[in-house]
């Protein structure tokens, strides 16, 4: 089946013209992230202060990860909705 249209594979991903799968934008929430996870680790070790700002960076990096892919979701569908 050789569409232009958006179809679901057997494993639930999107997949676009040619069988191309959808690859989320460039990202530095995961790097973030991963270094609040990093100072929480450690923090256990070397005290609440380093606990603190790791499960800050934390925080920030989780909502801005969320946060980015709901609005790269919403403006995918309204791209969709409009043709």
């Amino acid at each position: 089946m050789s569409n232009s249209h958006d179809t679901h594979s057997a494993t639930g991903h999107e997949t676009h013209e040619h069988g191309a799968h959808h690859m989320p934008d460039p990202s530095i929430f995961p790097l973030v992230l991963a270094i609040g996870i990093t100072l929480v680790a450690l923090g256990t070790v070397l005290g609440l202060l380093v606990l603190i700002i790791g499960l800050i960076i934390f925080a920030i990096g989780m909502g801005g990860w969320l946060t980015e892919d709901t609005r790269t979701h919403l403006k995918a569908r309204r791209q969709k909705q409009n043709h």
